[in-house]
């Protein structure tokens, strides 16, 4: 992997961009342990081998005897296929977490972005807000906010809704015929 991420080592954005949230790495080291069970593992085979040629004695002629020998390795190489195979998948792994480590950095970065737009169209909500429930309340107490007369005006409010308003008709009486 050419860029593994490093959240304790590389450079970070101290106004909060990036996270930090690894206090400490675990080193990989191999113990003693693990030395001397993979010594373990190669031996076994010809440990094996030696039994069977040794004291089992058997009469496979010098072919057979090669064959046994070189089968002595199998454990070790086995054993050597399997750590391959586990390193390889430990990486693969380290490739999906440095992935998705990288997908919700973008994500936050995107939230981080949106909540500042959020911020500003909040800050132009609270002002509207605040105009017409002031507007809203100057009218109620009888004061027009923009000056002028409240008489003035509920007048021509009262001859506009008149004139909307359909006066009656009388309709004439019907007679029925003679």
């Amino acid at each position: 992997m050419a860029n593994p991420l490093d959240e304790l080592n590389a450079p970070y954005n101290p106004e909060g961009l990036e996270g930090r949230v690894i206090h400490k790495q675990l080193p990989v080291t191999i113990g003693v342990e693990s030395v001397i069970f993979e010594l373990a593992v190669w031996a076994s085979g010809f440990v094996i081998a030696a039994i069977i040629t040794f004291v089992a004695k058997p009469d496979w002629g010098a072919l057979g005897m090669i064959v046994l020998w070189l089968c002595a390795f199998l454990p070790g190489v086995i054993y050597a296929i399997m750590k391959i195979n586990a390193k390889n998948y430990f990486m693969a792994l380290l490739q999906r977490i440095q992935d998705s480590a990288s997908e919700i950095g973008n994500y936050q970065e995107k939230r981080f972005e949106i909540l500042k737009n959020v911020v500003g169209i909040v800050k132009q909500a609270v002002d509207l807000d605040t105009n017409v429930m002031t507007a809203v309340a100057a009218y109620r107490g009888g004061i027009d906010p923009n000056g002028g007369d409240m008489g003035e005006k509920s007048a021509a409010l009262d001859r506009g809704f008149a004139a909307l308003m359909p006066h009656p008709v009388e309709m004439p009486s019907q007679k029925a015929p003679a």
